[in-house]
């Protein structure tokens, strides 16, 4: 998959949603940290963990990853709220391969976000937006007690020339 035209994407989604407020395209298309964003727009977040697995990486997900069908892959999934709001639900794939010990222990062990692990362990990287799309929220409903449709992108993050972290985040009607 390759990296998307952004002015033609921001057309695409206000002809089926309407005009997007510009916080709303900021999260969409940033190449950095939405978790820096979110903390400066609504104050200090946290994380909190829903799921987090290590899976033998199937043939989509290998594929995403460009590693070898199942190469063990971290997949976790975690919710951004502040003060209980939640802002919102992110899905990652990460190679446990391409890690070192202690961004893999912080990755396992904690409920940090990936944008301050990445910061703590100051790791040269690039981010690169996949897709951006509206969906119908089915997967986080109940997390979000929403029935609308919400903002989402998938992105991956780059270091060295290899995939690190394929992420998937769904964004609450909080950010507007």
């Amino acid at each position: 998959m390759t990296a998307i035209n952004i002015f033609d994407k921001i057309s695409e989604l206000e002809k089926g949603l309407g005009r997007l407020s510009e916080v709303q395209k900021v999260f969409l298309f940033t190449d950095g940290s939405v978790t820096a964003l979110l903390d400066v727009l609504y104050g200090k977040t946290e994380i909190k963990v829903l799921e987090q697995k290590i899976i033998k990486a199937d043939d989509k997900v290998a594929q995403c990853l460009q590693i070898n069908e199942n190469d063990e892959v971290n997949h976790r999934i975690v919710l951004i709220h502040n003060n209980n709001v939640p802002l919102i639900c992110a899905e990652s794939y990460t190679p446990l391969e391409r890690l070192d010990e202690n961004f893999k222990k912080e990755l396992i062990a904690s409920e940090v976000a990936i944008g301050r692990i990445l910061k703590m362990q100051n790791i040269e990287m690039r981010r690169e937006v996949l897709s951006v799309s509206i969906d119908n929220g089915e997967s986080v409903k109940e997390i979000f007690k929403n029935d609308g449709l919400l903002l989402n992108r998938t992105y991956k993050i780059i270091n060295g020339g290899k995939i690190l972290i394929w992420i998937k985040e769904i964004f609450s009607q909080h950010i507007c």
